[in-house]
């Protein structure tokens, strides 16, 4: 058995900080030059000799839109998470299936959806492409139950005794289920964590060991969360016992203070420092009783030999340059442009027009602006020239040309929607699809191995910190709207699961059925695993497919019927097709009738043949036997087994 550890001190969370800020300084930097590329803040910095008119600088958009495009492809169609159960068998199956909707309602509508904003998968996308790695945590979070955790047993004995279990067990489950109706029916967070601000550290071999979040905070509103205060020596103290004006101690400049969250294999402790001149302090500490820590990373794009790193490269790493460099000469060709369109006018007197160069002063007159569409009136003799400049136009576009080609090449391929010959498209399509996924297939597998770190995560969160069943609402479920799991029963960790995200459109689904169909075919893949491979589940196609097949049985087409009848009160119209059906039965088993002679000097005597389709021997039809009420109480409905029909009818959703 392990020893347990210490809790960390003060000096040694603040110089882990100070030297985890000093090892990642590079990947910092990092960091902030993609997102002033992305956000378009970084500067042109174009010579004073060059600038002629202060305020005009050109930032080429590309990367901000590349990475926005990118982003959202990944996320724009909900990912899909597949169980491989441990045994091959119908239960194992059935598991599978409800790990599955639990864990992607769980993860995508309930514990990735606490923040405003973007979901925790958006957020992780799109930092995996702009960053090169993203980070996210899974916390346990008991406020979501407060309901639940509101109840207490104690109270239930004493209020009814013998009967308190049932009774208690019977109100935390409604609690629990009316958290679920309102978004909160899992109590873990899963939040998605800035790349610039986490230090993470590891072992050799990859483990993680240590985390640390370093962040800027409001100071009033981070003082109040934790009820602190400044001291008389402007030490952090617990507010009831701080100064009685210790906020003007603080002054309108200081409004900010740095918050740090540390985690290691055994404990989590949070620290609030206020600055050189107001101190710091541990806020919050206990063990958090966790196999690990819960932190999720990915990385894309990285070199086989970075090791210790907390990012990747970005997607838009390569074309950086070239954006500055096009930003630059974009500038450079406004400035020019402008030069051109008003440039300097140098005036030009006659000889003896000396003393209009002179002012009132009798010094030389300054140079003047002048306005374009006014008329001037000049001594006679006097000229207006313009210089000419050097024709330097021309040859930067033709850089600026070559950098917008050289970009270009750099882009994704694309489908284009050109003309209207579509010989060949499926291949065109399967070869732009295969080039864009071997592109970016980095990129899309850190994102699916992240999601397979958080289900990992919330499962044992959920094992290890709950311990009770859990529900997630969901509004497809046709008969509770609830999807529950026992976690020490259904989460278990003896599966193998995968995520897919699929950012392909349906023109790629088309290829990719089409290409597991005809393997199917040639019985090189069985037909559970080309389900698989579509993001469906076996066992709920088969169930599909049988009450598909049963619905186009006689069986239920009658119950329909039946049902149909009696919705409307024509159970007449439907006795009278049984009749017809009864009597052309019995009809078809009898001879065919013998027509009788023609008396003497008359002509043949015609049968009642529906008399004797309905009778035996020609007795004649008979009236129509009496039936009861039939389903819904209409009389004339044939008598059917309509509760059978009925419970088969609302079955399959009918």
């Amino acid at each position: 058995m392990a020893r347990r550890r210490d809790a960390p001190t003060l000096e040694y969370i603040l110089a882990r900080k100070t030297e985890a800020e000093q090892g990642y300084r590079g990947q910092d930097a990092q960091i902030d030059t993609m997102r002033k590329a992305r956000d378009r803040t970084f500067e042109v910095n174009l010579p004073d000799e060059l600038t002629f008119v202060t305020g005009v600088s050109y930032k080429d958009p590309t990367i901000e839109d590349e990475q926005q495009r990118m982003s959202a492809q990944f996320t724009v169609n909900r990912p899909s998470l597949v169980v491989h159960g441990a045994k091959d068998t119908d239960s194992a199956q059935k598991n599978a299936t409800k790990r599955e909707k639990f864990t992607t309602s769980a993860l995508m509508d309930v514990c990735g959806r606490r923040e405003l904003g973007p979901s925790t998968l958006e957020r992780i996308a799109d930092m995996q492409c702009s960053d090169g790695g993203a980070w996210s945590k899974l916390v346990f979070q008991p406020e979501s139950w407060r309901e639940r955790y509101g109840l207490k047993r104690a109270e239930f004995k004493k209020k009814h005794g013998d009967d308190a279990d049932r009774r208690f067990n019977e109100a935390t489950e409604k609690a629990k289920q009316l958290a679920a109706q309102a978004g909160r029916g899992v109590p873990v967070d899963w939040v998605a964590v800035d790349s610039r601000t986490v230090y993470p550290q590891f072992e050799y071999g990859g483990r993680l060991t240590e985390v640390l979040e370093v962040q800027k905070r409001p100071l009033n509103a981070t003082f109040r969360r934790y009820r602190l205060g400044l001291g008389a020596k402007n030490d952090i103290v617990p507010e009831d016992v701080a100064a009685p004006e210790w906020r003007k101690q603080v002054g309108a400049n200081h409004t900010e203070v740095t918050w740090v969250q540390h985690w290691d294999e055994e404990w989590v402790t949070e620290v609030v420092a206020a600055g050189p001149n107001f101190g710091q302090q541990i806020v919050y500490q206990e063990r958090h009783g966790l196999a690990q820590i819960p932190y999720c990373c990915s990385l894309s794009l990285v070199k086989g030999h970075e090791r210790n790193r907390k990012i990747g490269s970005s997607i838009s790493e390569p074309k950086r340059a070239i954006v500055e460099e096009l930003s630059f000469l974009h500038t450079v060709a406004d400035q020019i442009a402008i030069k051109e369109a008003i440039p300097p006018i140098f005036e030009e007197l006659p000889p003896d027009g000396a003393q209009y160069y002179l002012g009132e002063d009798g010094k030389p007159l300054e140079p003047t602006r002048y306005d374009l569409g006014v008329k001037y009136r000049m001594p006679p003799g006097a000229r207006l020239n313009v210089p000419s400049f050097p024709q330097v136009l021309g040859p930067l576009l033709q850089r600026i040309q070559h950098l917008e080609e050289a970009k270009e090449k750099l882009e994704p391929p694309r489908i284009s929607g050109e003309g209207d010959n579509l010989q060949g498209a499926g291949f065109a399509i399967a070869q732009v699809l295969t080039d864009r996924n071997v592109r970016y297939a980095s990129v899309l597998g850190a994102l699916q191995d992240h999601l397979c770190q958080a289900t990992r995560l919330l499962w044992m969160i959920l094992r290890t910190k709950v311990k009770e069943t859990v529900y997630v609402h969901q509004d497809g479920d046709k008969e509770s709207g609830f999807v529950s799991v026992d976690p020490e029963e259904d989460l278990t960790d003896d599966v193998r699961i995968e995520w897919k995200i699929n950012p392909e459109q349906p023109s790629a689904e088309i290829v990719k059925e089409r290409y597991l169909a005809s393997r199917v075919g040639n019985f090189s893949l069985s037909r559970d695993q080309m389900i698989e491979r579509l993001g469906d589940n076996p066992d709920e196609v088969r169930l599909g497919i049988a009450i598909d097949e049963f619905r186009n049985s006689p069986l239920y087409k009658n119950a329909l019927l039946a049902e149909v009848a009696a919705l409307w009160g024509r159970g007449d119209l439907l006795t009278r097709q049984m009749q017809a059906d009864r009597i052309a039965e019995m009809g078809m088993a009898q001879a065919p009738p013998q027509v009788a002679p023609a008396g003497p000097g008359g002509p043949q005597q015609v049968p009642d043949f529906a008399a004797l389709a309905g009778s035996p021997n020609g007795a004649g039809m008979g009236p129509a036997p009496e039936i009861g009420p039939g389903p819904g109480g209409v009389s004339g409905v044939p008598q059917v087994p309509s509760q059978a029909g009925a419970a088969l009818i609302g079955t399959m959703g009918t």
